[in-house]
């Protein structure tokens, strides 16, 4: 799932699966960001290096109310109260684009998007050649069914900037027509200009699985389990989905590793427990099997209903 919100820099775009959360910042509706180029390392300009985003507002009433439905805007319980921000904010500057962007944005996380839709078209109105806009307009029609203005939108955002941002809301869209390999090279492209891009890696995984990709998964597993700020459970998954690409292609011994490690985080986790023995059973491990069976019989008996 994509959200977004507001960051000191800009917009705050969040990544969340896998029991895992990215967030990648990203400018203010009507300022270009540099696009990634394509020299070797990371391609994010540092906060330094970004010139500054224009305001959103000078009205003092009209930014607290925006900051304060911008960051409510993503949290189901205040997603009403959000919306009656930004409305009151769209009152005392009706033309103000940003805002129209930040409504549409809550009403597509209330899963109301035809509403959203009509807030993010007024705010192309306003500006045009907004990426910003444009992406979230191409994620929304692909929610709608309607892919090839969905496509049409993402083409005109990934040519107004080529970025992360435009690149995932295409791969979105290419998901929703069922065009994987579109997907999939959409994401390589972004990893191949910034291979530290998180996001990216994670993103990936789920379209290489779908297209048994099981390399393309091990690597983007193992880029995720280096990095310094993954949580347990973020690493549990991780270990459990590159154990599974490592099961389909046959390195059966780094499967039971990763499994192994795995259970030792979450011992009573009955999907590692079932791949594991899956494993063994294809490996001809019979204390192995004799050992998992028991221990998934144990855990389905705390789950049986009282006779």
């Amino acid at each position: 799932m994509v959200v977004a919100g507001r960051c000191s820099t800009g917009a705050r775009v969040t990544l969340i699966a896998a029991g895992t959360v990215f967030t990648l910042c990203i400018p203010v509706v009507g300022w270009t960001a540099p696009a990634l180029s394509k020299q070797a390392g990371s391609t994010v300009p540092t906060l330094s290096q970004r010139a500054a985003p224009p305001p959103v507002t000078t009205n003092p009433r009209a930014r607290a109310l925006y900051l304060q439905a911008d960051a409510e805007g993503n949290v189901h319980a205040t997603q009403d109260a959000a919306l009656r921000k930004i409305d009151a904010a769209l009152l005392l500057e009706p033309g103000n684009s940003t805002f129209w962007y930040v409504k549409g944005r809550i009403l597509s996380n209330m899963e109301e998007d035809e509403q959203a839709l009509t807030c993010i078209k007024k705010c192309l109105e306003i500006q045009a050649n907004s990426v910003e806009a444009l992406a979230m307009e191409a994620k929304i029609l692909a929610k709608l069914k309607k892919l090839p203005e969905a496509m049409a939108a993402a083409n005109k955002a990934v040519k107004g900037q080529d970025c992360w941002l435009t690149r995932c809301a295409r791969s979105t869209v290419y998901m929703a027509m069922d065009q994987l390999e579109g997907a999939e090279q959409d994401v390589d492209c972004i990893i191949e200009r910034d291979s530290s891009n998180n996001a990216a890696h994670l993103f990936r995984s789920h379209i290489a699985a779908k297209l048994n990709h099981w390399d393309k998964v091990i690597d983007d597993m193992s880029i995720l389990l280096s990095s310094p700020h993954m949580n347990k459970v973020s690493v549990h998954q991780f270990l459990g989905q590159r154990a599974s690409a490592y099961s389909h292609i046959k390195q059966y011994d780094k499967a039971v590793a990763d499994y192994t490690l795995a259970i030792r985080g979450f011992p009573d986790d009955r999907e590692m427990h079932a791949g594991l023995l899956g494993v063994y059973k294809i490996t001809g491990n019979t204390n192995g099997v004799k050992a998992e069976t028991a221990k998934l019989d144990d855990l389905d008996g705390d789950i049986k209903p009282w006779k």
